[in-house]
């Protein structure tokens, strides 16, 4: 993509000819862009947070980030999630002059499919039900399960011009009807990502049409039962099975 900074590797000169270390590092790095189609919350977990967990998490915090396509608001964002998979200030490569030395670099994330991750590519075994206890972590989650003993919570996202519900008040009041307690979120509810991750913890289950927003299901508690509650439904069902196919892995 034009928005990603390409690198280029070249081997080793001779000795006499590498430059000299001004920052001597004695942790690995891993190099990643935060360009692309960063601030689509599909995108953001699909093309960097999960691969960034798959290709860090073993190294307990003991690695070091350097970022290209430095973008400080997507940094903020996520800053919860970064400053657990590692313990040292991100490095912003574009505006470097000084010269790094690590044991060793990975060069790009490790990335095994859309919103997922697969146990049995990695050391550690770890499972998006591993990624999902991350999270409650990072965002003070404090609810891990469905509490059977109340009225279910339903969180509704609600779209604004494509793709919208053009009967939206008899859904709401049909959800109300079967039990629920509709919980509404629209777009501007949802621009916090640790206040919205709160949010989407309190409730049982998730409902909206096809859309970046559904990826919020990270957020939901595991349902115990394996059935609806704690859920992500998708309205249409072409688009949406790539979001079914990532929820079997959840819990």
């Amino acid at each position: 993509m034009d928005s990603i900074k390409e690198l280029t590797i070249i081997p080793s000169p001779a000795n006499d000819q590498i430059p000299v270390c001004t920052s001597r590092h004695e942790v690995p790095a891993i190099v990643f862009s935060t360009g692309g189609f960063v601030g689509n919350l599909f995108h953001d977990f699909t093309d960097i947070l999960i691969p960034l967990y798959i290709t860090s998490r073993e190294y307990n915090g003991d690695v070091r980030f350097l970022v290209t396509n430095f973008n400080w608001q997507w940094i903020m964002k996520y800053q919860p999630m970064l400053l657990q998979l590692s313990k040292y200030p991100i490095i912003d490569l574009d505006g470097e002059s000084r010269v790094h030395c690590f044991p060793f670099v990975h060069v790009g994330l490790k990335s095994h499919k859309e919103l997922a991750l697969i146990p049995r590519y990695l050391q550690n075994n770890y499972s998006m039900s591993d990624f999902k206890e991350f999270l409650r972590q990072c965002f003070s989650l404090k609810r891990a399960s469905v509490d059977k003993r109340r009225k279910p919570r339903l969180l509704m996202l609600l779209r604004r011009g494509s793709r919208s519900l053009m009967n939206e008040k008899e859904v709401v009041s049909m959800a109300k009807s079967v039990g629920f307690r509709v919980v509404a979120a629209r777009p501007e509810a949802t621009g916090d990502v640790a206040r919205f991750a709160r949010v989407v913890n309190s409730c049982d289950a998730m409902m909206g049409v096809h859309g970046a927003g559904l990826t919020n299901m990270v957020f939901l508690r595991t349902d115990a039962r394996g059935g609806g509650a704690g859920r992500a439904v998708g309205e249409l069902k072409w688009p949406a099975a790539r979001f079914r196919r990532a929820t079997a892995g959840m819990g």
